[in-house]
């Protein structure tokens, strides 16, 4: 069955990741796993963004109180999407590596209840899933720093085709990277492998992200792709991988990691 197989070579794929000893071409360094939690959540009748921010303030000093300094947060709202899109908030968090993922885990599952009635009382999500994140390009110079600022992130879903690997799909994305940065439109661009949580049905492998500091670095990004991208593209990723339709979600960072 299609379901079984997909979830079959991704778990090949995240086992790929974790001993992959290839290296990214923008830095020659091996790569660097992080886990991502990703809930698909909808607003309880008459809460909106406003409510969820100032449960959002709430559970910054409930972290900092707890000491937690390794998480990162972003709300994602939808921006560009299909009516087949079912939730009105993502959020999406961040952890350094698994093991501090199982004990950040740890310590919200036995000191954060009351946390989570407050979040319940503005949110209703009916998923939560686990993903292993890798970067496949890191742009140049100093890292944008948006605490608080909107931005843009785009996903798709990619599928490995002809018996590629994740390590060719990663090494493609990285060739993709390195050539719109030397066109003019470099910006942060990721993979993330299902690790649980995801719909059985899922028949894609892997979702590339790709993050815009603004509204303006998207557009040169996609005057970049269009029409100039399109065939150097299709010559990188077309014996390795195929993805979907980009979505694009506007995010705002609501916590950021101490590390």
């Amino acid at each position: 069955m299609m379901l079984r197989r997909s979830t079959t070579i991704a778990l090949s794929a995240i086992t790929t990741l974790t001993f992959c000893t290839c290296a990214l071409a923008q830095n020659d360094q091996p790569l660097n796993i992080v886990s991502i939690e990703i809930y698909g959540c909808n607003y309880q009748e008459d809460n909106d963004m406003g409510d969820l921010m100032s449960v959002v303030e709430r559970w910054n000093e409930w972290a900092d109180e707890s000491g937690i300094s390794d998480y990162t947060a972003n709300v994602l709202t939808p921006y560009l999407y299909s009516q087949a899109f079912p939730y009105d908030v993502l959020w999406l968090g961040v952890y350094p590596s698994e093991e501090e993922m199982g004990a950040g885990q740890a310590s919200w599952l036995a000191d954060g209840q009351e946390m989570n009635e407050e979040f319940g009382e503005v949110l209703s999500c009916s998923t939560h899933m686990l993903f292993a994140g890798t970067a496949t390009h890191i742009p140049q110079g100093p890292p944008v720093q948006n605490d608080g600022m909107v931005n843009l992130q785009s996903f798709q879903d990619c599928s490995l085709v002809n018996e590629s690997n994740a390590s060719e799909a990663l090494a493609a994305h990285s060739a993709w990277g390195d050539w719109l940065a030397d066109h003019g439109s470099d910006v942060f661009m990721g993979a993330l492998f299902p690790v649980a949580g995801e719909d059985p049905s899922a028949e894609y492998n892997y979702k590339a992200i790709a993050n815009f500091p603004s509204a303006e670095a998207w557009g040169e990004y996609l005057g970049t792709m269009i029409p100039e991208g399109l065939q150097p593209a299709g010559q990188i990723f077309g014996r390795v991988t195929q993805c979907d339709t980009a979505r694009v979600y506007t995010s705002v960072q609501v916590r950021a990691s101490a590390q």
